[in-house]
């Protein structure tokens, strides 16, 4: 446990820390968003323990191994959160990732080639601590190890999915109140924890448990815009470990809107060019272009549910085949096929024409509406090509459902994915079909310690 605190408590990473915090607030930089800003508002609490497990069974079929793999593991998280105390409060959170049953697959921390890759790694560790203050009207900073959410995850994220998080050392600063409508955002991070934890064997690659880094992130917010948010951002990453390969530079906007429409829809765009280059000891010389478009369109007047249709068309651009627009740091789960066949984006590019159908379900009485209302149903297609030559690699076909348990016990949920990948075996850039069966119940719930023991009295 020690080891996982050593880039939160050696000096050099605490002085960076503070450096980066105080630097934010004097260069006027931050916040990611209104949420952030709005959490930090919130009256105090008391003592809050936090309780989050997680039970999973995940089979691969890939048609490249004679083996399927089969993964069962249960991940138990506890954390707690103080009140705050003059304007500063303090959590952690510890976790562990448990592997049961047969040893029938493989990541970096397995080293079993005979299976395909379920990126589950046993370890234990402390996955957050950290202090934050809220020093003046408006302002806020976080610093220690946490997790981080950017926008929609496309370049910064925490990578839920997988049992272990994805977290960060470092500090961050938000500013709310210096102008109208806008927010500041800033944060400086020296390692990333990545999901394959201190136990994995990788040494090169960017498959490392701890991806020691030199990161500055800043976005400037504007809430002001006609129906939606603008964002527009610079991420530099400087990504040192024998993983210099991911150090790029990222300049981008992005639009998030929601427009009434009448009569219970309404207009969801979302809209996002980025351009990235590569830095620091990078050995490749690249420039790459990225484009999102999402028209989605949601219809709320439905009784028994919210329903919304997404459409969109995603570009990680090449250049020249040399080396294509990558986010190594995102939670790439949530992109381009719960096959999580692009994790890494291939050097020719991806295009991700793609629809997903949702709907949450609510409105039902009775003892089925404590199972109902709640329910997550969703659905998928994807047709990726390559952005260099506009080549077929492969399709993917992707469901998903999440059904809370709230009449057996508050906080307890059951759910299920599947993913079917089919590779084009006429384009060799995946060169395997997947599928995956996933399988999890979970609990997560929140307590207020102070006052249960209020009560007890």
């Amino acid at each position: 446990m020690g080891d996982s605190l050593k880039y939160v408590t050696s000096g050099r990473v605490t002085g960076m820390v503070a450096a980066a915090a105080l630097g934010a607030f004097g260069a006027s930089a931050v916040a990611p968003s209104v949420a952030q800003a709005d959490e930090a508002a919130k009256p105090p609490p008391g003592w809050i323990l936090g309780v989050d497990v997680r039970v999973r069974s995940e089979t691969v079929e890939q048609s490249n191994f004679a083996e399927d793999a089969l993964a069962n593991t249960i991940r138990p998280r506890v954390s707690l959160q103080s009140p705050w105390f003059s304007n500063v409060r303090v959590f952690g959170e510890f976790e562990a990732v448990l592997a049961f049953g047969p040893e029938e697959f493989n990541n970096p921390a397995v080293g079993n080639p005979r299976f395909p890759v379920v990126a589950d790694v046993e370890s234990q560790e402390i996955n957050q601590a950290y202090v934050e203050a809220k020093p003046f009207s408006g302002g806020y900073v976080k610093a220690g190890r946490f997790r981080e959410v950017i926008g929609n995850q496309r370049f910064f994220g925490g990578v839920d999915w997988r049992q272990n998080n994805q977290t960060y050392d470092g500090a961050k600063a938000t500013l709310t109140d210096f102008l109208p409508d806008t927010q500041f955002y800033y944060a400086y991070f020296g390692n990333v924890n990545r999901i394959f934890s201190e136990e994995s064997l990788a040494s090169v690659g960017g498959l490392q448990g701890d991806l020691e880094s030199n990161i500055h992130l800043g976005e400037v917010i504007y809430g002001g815009a006609p129906f939606g948010t603008v964002r527009v951002y610079n991420y530099y990453t400087d990504v040192q470990a024998n993983a210099d390969v991911l150090s790029n530079n990222s300049f981008g906007i992005n639009y998030s809107g929601n427009v009434p429409l009448g009569s219970g829809f309404s207009f969801k765009p979302y809209l996002e060019y980025a351009f990235q280059t590569d830095t620091a000891d990078n050995p490749i010389d690249y420039q790459a272009h990225y484009y999102h478009i999402q028209p989605a369109v949601s219809y709320g007047g439905f009784k028994y549910g919210v329903v919304t249709l997404t459409p969109g068309f995603e570009v990680l651009g090449s250049d020249d085949g040399v080396r294509a627009f990558q986010t190594p740091f995102a939670t790439l789960h949530k992109f381009n096929g719960f096959a999580d066949q692009f994790l890494v984006t291939p050097n020719v590019g991806l295009q991700d024409l793609y629809v997903d159908a949702t709907v949450k379900l609510r409105g039902f009485d009775g003892p089925a509406g404590g199972f109902l209302n709640g329910t997550l149903l969703k659905v998928a297609y994807h047709d990726f090509n390559t952005d260099e030559g506009n080549d077929d690699i492969a399709s993917e076909f992707n469901a998903y459902v999440r059904m809370p348990l709230t009449p057996i016990l508050k906080g307890l949920y059951v759910e299920a994915k599947y993913a079917d990948f089919m590779d084009d075996e006429d384009t060799a850039v995946r060169g395997a079909d997947v599928k995956k069966y996933i399988f999890g119940l979970g609990y997560k719930q929140s307590f207020d310690l102070t006052k249960i023991l209020d009560d007890l009295k």
